[in-house]
């Protein structure tokens, strides 16, 4: 890659130079402990680019034991955002439950205005009641404190929904901020199998 590429930034249309998006700002560098800062660079340099081809999170990786197990059948996607990115994954891992069990080493990074954290836990809470697979489209980071934040974007289930079960979830979403119009899933068939038509939602504007 070229030190001097220009891609845009986040939303906002202003290029940046290309090792500010692979290593950080020094400001945003400046914030991280040592051992945090650690962490982000060698996860960002074991991660592919995104589309290239699909990783595990192995043991060498600076990231806690328990972690790497729970995601140890997870394809993880390379990097598509900027540093400290270092993966993303759509595999039905029970975040709710891993972030509750591990409060001091992973978290949500959720905007309490469009995607709070209570958000994820009762979409999912309510999914699995319903006998579904939900699973959370997630990316995931390494944060200034050296936790690891998982910023979910989408969720989905495993099956087509009825219309009270749609009617259920726009219900919890609309209870957490969403707009009327992000109440109706998008219906597609991911596996291209027939029959296969799964639901998702966008939990970000």
């Amino acid at each position: 890659m070229m030190e001097n590429q220009e891609l845009l930034s986040d939303g906002w249309g202003q290029p940046v130079p290309w090792e500010w998006v692979e290593h950080g700002t020094p400001e945003y560098r400046s914030s991280f402990t040592a051992a945090a800062l650690d962490a982000a660079d060698r996860l960002r340099r074991a991660a592919p680019s995104f589309g290239e081809k699909d990783f595990v999170l192995t043991d060498e990786l600076p990231l806690p034991r328990w972690f790497s197990e729970a995601l140890s059948e997870a394809p993880i996607l390379g990097v598509e955002g900027s540093w400290p990115q270092f993966g993303r994954t759509s595999h039905p891992v029970n975040w709710p439950e891993l972030i509750r069990e591990h409060p001091t080493e992973v978290r949500y990074m959720a905007d309490e205005m469009t995607s709070p954290p209570a958000l994820f836990d009762e979409l999912w809470t309510w999914a699995a009641s319903q006998g579904l697979k939900p699973s959370f489209d997630v990316d995931l980071y390494i944060e200034p404190d050296g936790l690891i934040g998982v910023w979910g974007f989408e969720f989905s289930t495993n099956k087509e929904l009825s219309p009270a079960q749609i009617a259920e979830a726009a219900t919890i979403m609309a209870k957490h901020g969403h707009e009327p119009a992000e109440h109706e899933p998008n219906i597609e068939a991911r596996s291209g199998e027939e029959g296969d038509k799964r639901a998702s939602w966008m939990l970000y504007v």
